[in-house]
């Protein structure tokens, strides 16, 4: 028999079981709904004599249970509680596209590719999901810089007087970002590799940023610095605290040594361990 037509049936009944698993997930949490908000309730929530159970805060609003006019006689019964908390869930971002059924203690949500992100093109401030925002770069900010390869050159004028300018790099399977930051504090230009995952990184990435003209050669490698779920870019003051493994600092007195006619470029070369 055919490889590909023996695997074609186990596919299928794997489908069915994943089907039939999220169909049961979600009548499960529609048995753990409250009916005032429409939400699975989460400790803390009180149930009516009849065990219709309603989230604390929508308590605020009643004092009846709006299903059966019952009084609440129970808050927080260790056995609905624990099974609550043990019940699997959509992820939060099922609203924007995500598939995935959670599991109690699984980080699924810290690196799922759907959580949102605010654009970082100057002006824009549009928020979309992880996995869209290089198409969102490439059908509206095609003037920016994407880099897609794994070794790349960069040509920048030392930021134009702007303060920051973020590279959408797209290697890995995975998003990434080279940053160019001006500190006129420190008067030093940065430069810094950050990490905003499509899923759960298996490996550390680096970049090797060099800097050349005739024999003169500066090499740097970042680390990428991974955000977490709730940070869409680090903020100019956090870079200061940085390590030198994130972020890479050149006296602005000594870019004309690397510069022609004011234009700055240097080679990134990506890779992983």
């Amino acid at each position: 028999m055919d490889v590909s037509s023996s695997a074609f049936p186990k596919k299928m009944e794997t489908n069915n079981y994943e089907k039939r698993f999220k169909t049961l997930v979600s009548a499960l949490h529609k048995n753990a709904e409250c009916p005032v908000c429409l939400e699975t309730v989460k400790p803390p929530f009180k149930l009516c004599v009849q065990g219709h159970s309603v989230c604390v805060e929508c308590m605020k609003k009643i004092d009846k249970c709006p299903l059966c006019q019952g009084k609440f006689v129970l808050e927080n019964p260790v056995c609905v509680k624990n099974i609550l908390e043990a019940l699997p869930h959509f992820c939060r971002y099922s609203d924007t596209g995500c598939e995935e059924v959670v599991e109690s203690g699984n980080d699924h949500e810290m690196f799922c590719g759907y959580r949102p992100i605010v654009c970082r093109s100057e002006g824009c401030s549009i928020k979309m999901p992880v996995v869209k925002i290089i198409d969102h770069y490439k059908s509206n900010h095609p003037e920016d810089v994407l880099v897609t390869k794994h070794e790349d050159k960069i040509c920048t004028k030392a930021l134009n007087n702007r303060k920051i300018e973020y590279i959408p790099v797209t290697l890995f399977n995975n998003l990434f970002w080279v940053v160019e930051v001006i500190d006129d504090t420190k008067n030093h230009f940065k430069i810094l590799f950050e990490a905003t995952p499509i899923g759960k990184l298996t490996q550390d990435y680096y970049v090797c940023v060099e800097l050349k003209k005739d024999k003169m050669v500066y090499a740097f490698t970042l680390k990428a610095k991974v955000l977490s779920s709730c940070e869409t870019k680090l903020k100019i003051d956090e870079l200061e605290d940085l390590d030198e493994e994130y972020c890479m600092r050149i006296p602005r007195k000594e870019l004309h040594r690397f510069s022609v006619n004011k234009i700055i470029a240097y080679s990134l070369n990506f890779f992983e361990m």
